[in-house]
């Protein structure tokens, strides 16, 4: 490869409104365009979901999409998903395949395996989260699994996870891969463009939020993210007497017949007055600015990028202990009495399990109680996100591994 630049093919299911997309977008038009050249490859968004292509030409990306790929499965859709990644690849002629979500992640490194087979080219897929347990009916989740150690084993030369409790759960629970094929590259993320706290007043007077204090939920709807535990939470909150001094915020995206079924409970629980609905949003710098403690009720996560970027803004937290999140904690904890409450410097986190809504409850009011605590805690967040996640660092430890590869080979 002397004198030319190393290629590579980075290949998601979707660019929706959501980390993963935001992650590849930023991979390929941040790495060093003197060594690599990239194509951002990409399937579909489904109904009622936004697309980030336009934020994707904002970074002057332009993904090559292929119809066919979507995150539903559907077998003639696939397989000719499948032949058109295949095509690319001889077309392309990557030295790098490099994999993100699911479905993606197996349509890809399956026509890898078929492009290796007249072609030299190292597979790495990226496990932005997983689809074991939390989504699918459970015989689905262990089709999925079988399938995962499968591609591993035989389609894989490194597998990137984004946190420690990441590799543990995917390599030590789950028993995908070697242990040697893992690297842990912690997600980075653009700081300018959630780091804005003048915008905080224009999001507040966009939705009168007055002197409320704000909680917020940042996420697609889906049943994955829980949201209807964060209207538990409202209605929990607001029964002990914070009715006028919270409000609850919403923003994120998701099926007509998701939404209206969250809008339905909401007034079910009696909440629906303090809940506000904000949809899709892209300004990401006015709302995180707007609000004063963020909020992640997931079943499933890998590493929540709205944390990172929560934190980036100075913003507080609380979160069901599931994924990588423990991983973003900082510092010592204290444990409330219930044992089910972690009180750590820069958020709270709480056991997940089916009394987690109550638990979650009591650390939001600890929160809004205390306003220094608010404070130290956001200054906690922003000071571990700016040493540890910055886009520039997750930039030069893939620039690091794909040379690693690269350089083994030509030893």
């Amino acid at each position: 490869m002397t004198g030319r630049k190393i290629k590579i093919l980075r290949l998601i299911t979707r660019l929706n409104n959501g980390g993963p997309a935001k992650h590849v977008i930023w991979l390929a038009s941040g790495l060093n365009k003197d060594r690599f050249e990239s194509l951002l490859a990409s399937g579909v968004v489904e109904d009622k979901e936004d697309a980030l292509v336009d934020y994707a030409k904002s970074y002057n990306i332009t993904p090559f999409l292929i119809p066919e790929l979507s995150r539903s499965i559907s077998p003639f859709k696939d397989l000719a998903a499948l032949t058109k990644i295949i095509k690319l690849l001889f077309r392309f002629k990557p030295d790098i395949i490099h994999t993100h979500t699911s479905k993606a992640g197996f349509l890809g490194r399956t026509a890898g395996l078929i492009y290796r087979l007249f072609n030299n080219a190292y597979i790495i897929h990226t496990f932005h989260g997983h689809t074991f347990h939390s989504y699918f009916h459970p015989l689905k989740e262990k089709l999925f699994l079988s399938i995962e150690r499968f591609l591993a084993r035989y389609a894989t030369d490194k597998i990137i996870v984004i946190s420690k409790q990441q590799l543990e759960e995917i390599h030590e629970r789950f028993g995908i891969g070697r242990r040697e094929q893992f690297e842990i590259i912690p997600l980075g993320i653009d700081f300018n463009k959630v780091v804005n706290t003048d915008n905080e007043n224009k999001f507040r007077k966009e939705f009168k939020l007055g002197d409320c204090i704000v909680v917020g939920i940042i996420g697609r709807v889906a049943p994955v993210k829980n949201h209807k535990m964060f209207i538990d939470v409202a209605s929990e909150v607001i029964k002990k007497g914070f009715k006028d001094k919270v409000m609850f915020i919403i923003i994120g995206g998701g099926s007509e017949k998701d939404i209206a079924e969250l809008k339905d409970y909401a007034r079910q629980k009696e909440a629906v007055d303090r809940i506000i609905f904000a949809g899709n949003r892209y300004d990401a710098s006015n709302f995180y600015g707007g609000i004063d403690i963020l909020a992640i009720t997931s079943l499933n996560e890998g590493t929540p990028l709205s944390l990172i970027e929560g934190m980036a803004a100075g913003r507080p937290f609380v979160a069901t202990n599931v994924g990588g999140i423990k991983d973003l904690m900082d510092g010592g904890m204290e444990i409330d009495s219930n044992g089910k409450i972690k009180i750590y410097k820069n958020g709270i986190l709480v056991d997940a399990n089916d009394t987690a809504s109550f638990s979650f409850a009591q650390a939001i009011m600890i929160l809004l109680k205390d306003d220094d605590m608010r404070k130290q805690m956001g200054e906690a967040g922003y000071n571990f996100v700016r040493i540890r996640h910055s886009k520039e660092r997750l930039f030069g430890d893939v620039e690091n591994l794909y040379m690693s590869l690269i350089e083994g080979n030509r030893n």
